[in-house]
C-alpha cells in the first residue's frame, strides 16, 4: 500500500529516492520517465478526487513531467512538490512544472524543479 498523496508524503518519497544507491535511484528514474502515472499509482494512494484530477491530465503533460522528474532524480537536483488541497474541484486546479536553472562561477550549475499538482 502506497503513501497517501499529499505534499508531505511526496517530499518524503523524494527523500527516499535520493537515499537510494545510484543504481537503484536511476532505475526508479527510468520507471518514472517510462510511465509516471503507473509509477505514481504504485507508490501513492489517491482519493477519488485526486484520481479524477490525474485522469484529466493529458498524456503529453504526464510525459513531460515524467521526463523532468526523472532528470532531476538522476542528477540529484532539488525537487519541490506542491499538492493542491483535495477539496478543490479537479477541473479548477492549476497544474504546472517549473525549472529554475542557473550558473555562476562560485556555485557552478544549479537547478531546482518545482511541480504543482
Amino acid at each position: 500500500m502506497g503513501l497517501i498523496w499529499n505534499g508531505e508524503n511526496a517530499q518524503r518519497k523524494i527523500e527516499e529516492l535520493y537515499a537510494l544507491n545510484d543504481q537503484e535511484r536511476i532505475k526508479q528514474a527510468q520507471m518514472i520517465r517510462r510511465n509516471i502515472r503507473e509509477w505514481a499509482e504504485e507508490n501513492f494512494c489517491f482519493s477519488e478526487r485526486q484520481m479524477k484530477c490525474l485522469n484529466l491530465l493529458p498524456n503529453n503533460y504526464l510525459d513531460e513531467t515524467g521526463f523532468l522528474l526523472a532528470r532531476a532524480l538522476e542528477q540529484k537536483y532539488p525537487i519541490d512538490v506542491f499538492c493542491s488541497d483535495d477539496s478543490i474541484n479537479p477541473n479548477l486546479r492549476k497544474r504546472g512544472d517549473c525549472v529554475e536553472v542557473g550558473w555562476s562561477e562560485k556555485e557552478g550549475f544549479h537547478a531546482t524543479y518545482k511541480f504543482t499538482f
